[in-house]
């Protein structure tokens, strides 16, 4: 009989540790092993943003790739926990989110920006942020969304 595989088994665990940490979030967290490794991808919408959930799944990853010398670098090493080679996280934001965050903005800038509303459950910050911009093309220097979307927790 064939036992759980091991990137099975990080993903059970960084799912019962997300529950603990934001008992209130709805997180998918799904495993995957293809030729030279595996990976969890995590998503949720609304909650908290990015770098708080890398900061609790970063122990799940045995290394990291490194750019400059086009290598996997097997630096984080953990015996006692199921790692992987990948954890990546994916965030979305709640149309009614992305509304505040807008309002925010014209707030602060008072531009005038609209979205539209999107048929899926939740509305890629990246969507937002290509809107976003779109509005503040030739009249805004700087990103208009960093500070916002990307690192609010809802």
């Amino acid at each position: 009989m064939k036992g759980i595989s091991t990137h099975a088994e990080a993903a059970k665990a960084i799912r019962a540790e997300l529950k603990v940490q934001f008992p209130n979030v709805k997180f998918k967290v799904r495993s995957d092993s293809f030729a030279g490794g595996n990976s969890v991808d995590i998503y949720w919408i609304d909650g908290p943003n990015i770098a708080q959930v890398d900061e609790i799944v970063r122990k799940f990853k045995y290394g990291k790739f490194n750019s400059w010398n086009d290598m996997y670098e097997d630096n984080n090493r953990n015996f006692n926990l199921p790692q992987v080679k990948y954890v990546m996280t994916h965030r979305e934001i709640s149309f009614n989110t992305a509304v505040k965050v807008v309002e925010k903005i014209k707030k602060e800038t008072g531009f005038e920006i609209t979205i539209s509303p999107k048929e899926n459950n939740g509305y890629k910050i990246e969507n937002l942020y290509t809107e976003v911009f779109e509005a503040f093309r030739g009249r805004y220097n700087g990103d208009p969304i960093r500070g916002y979307a990307t690192e609010m927790t809802f």
